[in-house]
């Protein structure tokens, strides 16, 4: 049996077909969003750290940036206010971060695209100082301390995973002179020592020298004996300065 369509019904069936095509057309010719910013892949522990997402779709969809894959750094966030995204805080661990952003429809999430980047968080630079010394001949060495600059995060030494030491090749027996204070040691996941040196001066000590008196003596006199002593136990020796004698030792003979 045949059927037969009035000319009203096939209008009306000729219009819902249109529909349906106009509608397949549409939903399979829209275009996905994308990213137009580049990522910002460096980052310092304990500095402010700022990524703007910017994202566009040629269709005027309404857009959401997510965190497809990965894990961000502690103290970096994904925000968004008012359609604006971005990466944003001060990170608090250094290391090599892979991440994924997405940007997507909300209406339509298979409509999408992703951007793959790596977030390096470098090591905070860390100055370490051997701090100078001043001592005496024959003192002891003083505690050798240590200054820093370049910490963050309200941190100290006390978040280091080891403390940097000082030390001097000179000891209380060493002479007069300056020495080089040398610091090394410090170990931390988030921060890279710079070393800088410090100085030992060891001064010389003050003596007073006891010189016996000398009795007149004129020429043709027999040789005599000079007597000095030093309360530092250091040897005397003796010499001329002007006058017709010799000293040998301590000798005096008058010329």
């Amino acid at each position: 049996m045949s059927s037969f369509r009035t000319p009203k019904q096939f209008f009306l069936h000729f219009i819902l077909v249109a529909f349906v095509l106009c509608n397949l057309n549409t939903a399979s010719g829209q275009s996905n969003p994308n990213f137009l910013s580049s990522p910002v892949v460096q980052a310092t522990y304990g500095n402010s750290y700022l990524y703007d997402i910017d994202v566009s779709d040629d269709d005027g969809d309404e857009l959401t940036v997510v965190l497809q894959s990965g894990n961000l750094p502690d103290g970096v966030t994904l925000l968004e206010a008012a359609g604006e995204f971005s990466l944003e805080g001060i990170p608090i661990e250094a290391g090599d971060f892979p991440i994924t952003l997405e940007v997507r429809e909300t209406t339509t999430p298979a409509n999408n695209e992703l951007q793959n980047f790596t977030l390096q968080v470098t090591k905070a630079n860390l100055t370490v100082s051997a701090d100078d010394q001043n001592i005496v001949y024959g003192d002891a060495i003083p505690a050798l301390s240590i200054s820093y600059s370049g910490f963050v995060n309200s941190e100290d030494q006390t978040d280091l995973t080891t403390v940097p030491t000082a030390s001097t090749m000179a000891d209380m027996n060493s002479d007069a002179g300056d020495y080089i204070i040398s610091v090394s040691g410090g170990v931390s996941d988030n921060y890279a020592f710079n070393y800088s040196a410090g100085n030992l001066n060891i001064a010389k000590a003050d003596q007073t020298i006891t010189f016996d008196a000398i009795e007149d003596k004129t020429y043709g006199d027999a040789d005599f004996t000079l007597s000095a002593s030093s309360d530092s136990g250091l040897p005397i020796s003796f010499s001329v300065l002007s006058g017709n004698a010799s000293v040998i030792g301590n000798t005096v003979s008058i010329n």
